[in-house]
């Protein structure tokens, strides 16, 4: 499927010493209080994004050990979610076309500005997510390391437009499932013919979510008992001409329902590169990750 994508990064900032304290931008009157992010610049990866962000929104640079929380992918938009601690306790004061300013904020705070009731200007939350992430941080929530779960490419000479004149992606987005049945077999596909991993694209139109999709396309190639597992890998590629290749691998588990199933029995025979990826992560025991990282947005 294709489509026009928006891609999106936003960094949920704490405070370099006080666990109880983030930074929350003041993005004015008609949008109030909110994380720093924007849209991804088609040269950048989503990482090196939410750092410009949050350095031209809230003033302050973020070490160098930030974290991914969510990816989610939905109709025309793609936005990653990280964390990261701020290099210094000075946020900006002075507003410029970016922000008005940010300022540190317990989440007993932000849930008061969330209800209109905090002393500050534009007393509003322009969406729900800061009190969303604040509480999953708060309580020891997961965070995941950014190159143990994406594989972000970028190819030379792919400069994007900038955000201010909408950058977007002529898109494909799809679902790359390592399914086993039994013994260590995998279920393969054909395509141009050479052994591959099956593959399908999820309807975000619709609200599907990749597990979704996974399960939907094993299942009209006749396998049964399908259970989607793991996030195994995914794979960001910025091509030349503003277009994205996205593909999230994913680990699941079904039985054989039909005799027009294939299973291929030696996982070496896969070729692609992104598939081999996926069932040598799977099968050498490397760390996989709960559906939960992947939400629709």
């Amino acid at each position: 499927m294709d489509n026009i994508f928006v891609t999106f990064a936003l960094m949920v900032i704490r405070h370099p010493s006080d666990d109880s304290l983030f930074a929350l931008v003041n993005e004015g009157p008609t949008k109030g209080w909110w994380l720093a992010g924007g849209g991804v610049d088609g040269h950048e990866t989503f990482e090196q994004g939410a750092r410009r962000e949050a350095l031209e929104e809230a003033g302050v640079e973020v070490q160098p050990d930030a974290k991914l929380l969510q990816i989610e992918l939905g109709y025309h938009r793609l936005r990653y979610i990280l964390t990261g601690r701020a290099a210094s306790r000075e946020l900006k004061y002075v507003p410029d076309k970016e922000s008005m300013g940010a300022a540190w904020m317990t989440l007993k705070e932000t849930e008061s500005i969330h209800r209109g009731t905090h002393n500050v200007p534009n007393s509003r939350l322009r969406g729900p997510e800061p009190v969303i992430w604040f509480k999953h941080l708060l309580r020891g929530g997961a965070v995941f390391d950014i190159d143990d779960v994406v594989d972000h490419l970028v190819e030379p000479g792919t400069t994007g437009l900038k955000y201010e004149r909408r950058d977007v992606f002529n898109a494909k987005i799809s679902c790359v499932i390592a399914c086993q049945v039994g013994g260590g077999k995998y279920v393969a596909d054909t395509k141009e013919g050479s052994m591959r991993l099956p593959e399908a694209e999820p309807k975000l139109e619709w609200d599907e979510s990749v597990e979704q999709c996974a399960a939907r396309k094993l299942l009209q190639m006749g396998y049964r008992n399908v259970i989607v597992r793991n996030v195994v890998r995914v794979r960001d590629h910025r091509m030349r001409n503003n277009t994205l290749d996205f593909r999230v691998g994913l680990f699941a588990t079904a039985e054989i329902g039909t005799d027009g199933a294939f299973v291929l029995s030696e996982p070496e025979a896969f070729h692609d590169d992104f598939d081999r990826q996926i069932v040598d992560r799977i099968n050498s025991g490397k760390i996989l990750f709960p559906l939960t990282l992947l939400g629709i947005a």
